[in-house]
């Protein structure tokens, strides 16, 4: 017998699972070879392409369905959503590492010259906070559809 969760305890699972992986294996990784600046590059470069193989997944799962038609891309189309929620998960544990990194080298600097990677911050968590019922519901399905389009883009 399973148990089972609604869609938004779903997403905050996925998110929480995903963000607590992040930092878990960053942890792990400067646990390991110590905490330089090029460790913790290192920790931020992980996440960025983890959370790219999530970005690209999501990119490709329409058009692999179109195209195989298979009973994964299938299932892979229809937990865009959660792939979404996970990519969330995993840029917000890169965004902590940011600022790890930050306040280790006390470099406001890399934050305050960023400006588009701000925008895309608040571009993901925009589309974050739409991946729930009701907030979907609120911004309606064009609006909904703009931002996530323009977020995936």
């Amino acid at each position: 017998m399973g148990c089972s969760l609604s869609s938004n305890q779903k997403n905050w699972f996925v998110f929480f699972t995903t963000l607590g992986a992040g930092l878990g294996a960053s942890w792990a990784f400067l646990t390991a070879v110590g905490t330089t600046d090029e460790s913790v590059r290192e920790t931020l470069r992980l996440t960025a392409r983890v959370s790219f193989v999530i970005l690209l997944t999501i990119f490709v799962a329409r058009p692999a369905q179109q195209i195989f038609r298979t009973p994964f891309t299938a299932k892979l189309l229809r937990r865009r959503r959660l792939l979404g929620v996970a990519f969330t998960g995993m840029h917000t544990a890169h965004l902590l590492l940011i600022f790890y990194r930050i306040q280790v080298s006390e470099s406001f600097a890399l934050a305050a010259n960023n400006i588009p990677g701000a925008f895309v911050y608040v571009l993901i968590f925009a589309m974050f906070a739409t991946s729930f019922d009701a907030t979907t519901r609120m911004l309606g399905p064009q609006n909904w559809k703009r931002l996530h389009t323009l977020g995936l883009f």
